[in-house]
């Protein structure tokens, strides 16, 4: 039953939406599960995703914003989609994207959805840290759109940032949430030691 409710979520993102001329919504956005209930209070059984249509405006630059407009905490979502591929909160929004946000209870649906859009970076990790790992520089698989928060997450690196010393392609960074792209590359050590060249 969940698999079926999962391809009817991904059938939706594949319907033709064809916009009316002068109709001023620019997205459409999908709310499942538990992320019905911040929108509406009239959800329908069985459960089907809420659909909101949003104006497109200069405030609205990634899935960050969308969830800020929207008033949901980015710690209640699981998975993003951005016109069927899956992304992360820094991805970028465009006039006619279509969106669908997963909230965290459904996570186990989407186990392995990471294959699907994939960006690689390149991690290198202190000595200090990587004791923990199997291996202190290594390739990872994230959505596109995917931050810094992300890849800390994801990589089981739960130091404080005030402990860390970041560095995306050479620059120091102060903010988590900045967006990692296609063949980044990222260095993490503790600030008080020095990354070696």
């Amino acid at each position: 039953m969940l698999v079926s409710r999962f391809l009817k979520g991904i059938r939706l993102f594949n319907l033709n939406l064809k916009q009316r001329s002068g109709d001023s919504v620019n997205m459409i956005i999908y709310l499942y599960g538990d992320l019905r209930f911040s929108q509406s209070t009239k959800i329908s059984d069985p459960p089907k995703p809420i659909k909101l249509r949003i104006r497109k405006d200069d405030s609205i630059k990634t899935i960050a914003d969308i969830l800020n407009k929207l008033n949901i905490q980015k710690e209640l979502i699981s998975h993003i989609f951005v016109n069927g591929k899956y992304c992360g909160y820094g991805k970028k929004i465009l006039s006619n994207d279509r969106i669908g946000l997963f909230p965290r209870n459904m996570a186990l649906n989407f186990a392995e959805i990471e294959k699907n859009n994939p960006i690689s970076v390149q991690v290198n990790i202190s000595d200090e840290i990587s004791h923990k790992m199997d291996e202190s520089v290594f390739e990872i698989k994230v959505p596109e759109g995917s931050n810094i928060d992300y890849l800390l997450n994801k990589i089981h690196i739960q130091d404080v940032l005030s402990n860390l010393n970041i560095q995306l392609n050479g620059n120091s960074i102060k903010n988590i949430q900045e967006t990692i792209h296609n063949n980044d590359l990222i260095y993490i050590n503790r600030k008080s030691s020095t990354i070696d060249e």
